[in-house]
């Protein structure tokens, strides 16, 4: 099961319908996490298979338990949240690529997120039922394609989120 910062960011991403128009289709439902492409995700792994060969986006939200690093003027550390997106180039009927967009389509989900979960200003006060303090950006986008993955490409950024 996720961890709360994990469960909190994800109710908060899905509620704000930032991603409804640019996200794979719903896939199913659950009666714990609302069903769809963008995942709250666990320790264990990355549900990449749902985007690959399927010319759509997953996004996958999840913390290791890893922490931002102090600064240079505080040793202060911050949970560190992590997404990942994971990005099909387009294909036809019998799931050849059709276009190299895979990068693309991860760098339109990303700058939808990023505004969310990147608030210098401090205007974000709840993750859900989560009081956060603050929520800033602790890496951007990096862009890995996916061995075997035929065009699929892996995006990686971090948040640090200071909780109340």
């Amino acid at each position: 099961m996720p961890v709360p910062i994990v469960r909190a960011a994800w109710r908060y991403l899905m509620d704000s319908g930032a991603l409804t128009d640019l996200v794979g289709p719903t896939i199913g439902t659950d009666a714990t996490w609302p069903a769809g492409w963008v995942f709250a995700g666990d320790r264990d792994g990355n549900p990449f298979r749902a985007a690959e060969g399927t010319g759509k986006v997953s996004v996958v939200l999840f913390s290791n338990d890893h922490w931002s690093a102090p600064g240079h003027n505080h040793t202060a550390q911050f949970p560190l949240l992590r997404v990942n997106i994971f990005a099909d180039p387009d294909r036809d009927a019998g799931g050849q690529p059709t276009k190299h967009n895979a990068e693309d389509k991860a760098q339109a989900v990303y700058d939808r997120i990023r505004p969310l979960f990147h608030d210098a200003a401090n205007r974000v006060s709840r993750f859900d039922d989560l009081p956060i303090i603050s929520t800033v950006e602790g890496s951007s986008l990096g862009l890995f394609g996916v061995p075997e993955g035929d065009g699929t490409v892996m995006g990686v950024a971090t948040y640090e989120i200071a909780l109340h």
